[in-house]
């Protein structure tokens, strides 16, 4: 008796260690290795190429919001608010609009996301300038396509995919104030 309970003990405590670091430092573990851009070690392989083929996107576009998200005066602790106002809900609803969707221009885009996606947190529409400047209607169709080729929606739960983009946005912010630090 006293074999069973050691063993269904066991079981628990590595279940909840399973879960626990899933939940609390997988996330950080992923935004490290999208910002580091290093894969290998954290991610089985054909989950590292897929990562490294988007990681530089990734980079570079997330580099480009927070300039201009800086220069329209939106700064890091709004865009953590947004990222933890979004309801999943409304993600939905705005990729299933668009996806039905012919895109004809960005500002289509812009006004489907501005009209179902309501923050108390920030502005959308002070976006709508660097939104038509900088994304194009290919890069949309682009993120509808992977979405759906990778299910997305169904692979990643709430809480793990707004925990791994908080903690690329707080990556970047500490990569981003580390290099200002070095210059002076």
């Amino acid at each position: 008796m006293k074999k069973i309970f050691l063993i269904i003990t066991l079981i628990l405590l590595i279940g909840m260690g399973v879960y626990a670091f899933y939940e609390k430092y997988y996330p950080k573990i992923v935004a490290k290795a999208v910002i580091d851009e290093k894969y290998a070690k954290v991610l089985p392989e054909k989950y590292a190429k897929q990562l490294a083929i988007i990681s530089d996107t990734v980079n570079s576009k997330l580099d480009e919001v927070i300039s201009i998200t800086s220069a329209e005066g939106i700064g890091f602790h709004q865009l953590e608010a947004a990222v933890l106002e979004i309801q999943r809900k409304d993600v939905e609803l705005i990729y299933e609009k668009l996806k039905k969707t012919k895109i004809l221009s960005v500002e289509q885009v812009f006004d489907t996301i501005s009209n179902n996606l309501k923050l108390e947190s920030l502005d959308i529409n002070k976006l709508k300038e660097p939104f038509l400047y900088h994304v194009e209607a290919e890069h949309i169709e682009k993120g509808i396509k992977y979405i759906e080729k990778h299910d997305l929606f169904n692979t990643l739960n709430d809480e793990s995919a707004r925990e791994i983009v908080l903690q690329i946005l707080k990556q970047k912010k500490l990569k981003i104030e580390k290099k200002l630090k070095e210059a002076k």
